[in-house]
């Protein structure tokens, strides 16, 4: 389950208080453009499906048996040998609960993560993010990974909102506006409103 998922009106969907995607309105001066409804545009259904994913797959839950906090994957992971997968998934879903460790001031802190397989493409869009906030809330980590040269992918607190491998973006900054400014969005949407510039 996806704690903080909110469907605001028809025009914003927010993942764990990360904004994935914003209708633009005709009418309104409001929401990102090229985000159309939902139902009708197959490019942003995926980008939203890949955002929840990537939640899904980095959300903690407590075992009651270990008191400890895993991942589903270091779930997995710990208890495959002894257990089916059928009982791992209905164990992880029935019995464990959402991990409670996330604070008011971690929710105002914005954890950027750029996998990459290019040191060249990840210090210019790292550069770029850096550009946009001037605040100590935010921090950017990098991970290489050259399982695949299309490998170029920006999470914001675990949800991912940029990818090339599986989203068909480019690399952030060389990307289209519109892509552009979901990001920031994104990362501005988490960040307390004092703590970044350029608002």
């Amino acid at each position: 389950m996806i704690s903080d998922f909110e469907v605001l009106g028809i025009f914003d969907i927010l993942v764990n208080g990360v904004l994935v995607h914003s209708r633009k309105c005709d009418s309104h001066d409001y929401g990102q453009p090229g985000h159309k409804l939902l139902h009708n545009n197959g490019d942003r259904q995926m980008a939203v499906w890949v955002a929840i994913e990537a939640a899904l797959s980095s959300a903690k839950r407590v075992c009651p048996d270990t008191a400890k906090e895993y991942t589903f994957a270091e779930y997995s992971e710990a208890f495959s040998k002894e257990y089916s997968q059928q009982k791992l998934d209905g164990y992880w879903s029935h019995c464990m609960k959402p991990s409670q460790q996330t604070t008011s001031s971690d929710r105002d802190q914005a954890t950027v993560i750029i996998r990459h397989s290019s040191g060249t493409n990840v210090k210019l869009s790292e550069d770029m993010i850096r550009s946009w906030f001037h605040s100590p809330l935010l921090a950017i980590d990098t991970i290489s990974d050259d399982s695949s040269t299309w490998n170029f992918e920006i999470a914001v607190n675990g949800v991912l909102v940029h990818s090339r491998n599986r989203l068909y973006q480019g690399v952030l900054h060389e990307d289209e506006w519109d892509q552009q400014n979901l990001v920031w969005k994104a990362i501005r949407g988490v960040l307390d409103v004092d703590a970044y510039a350029g608002a």
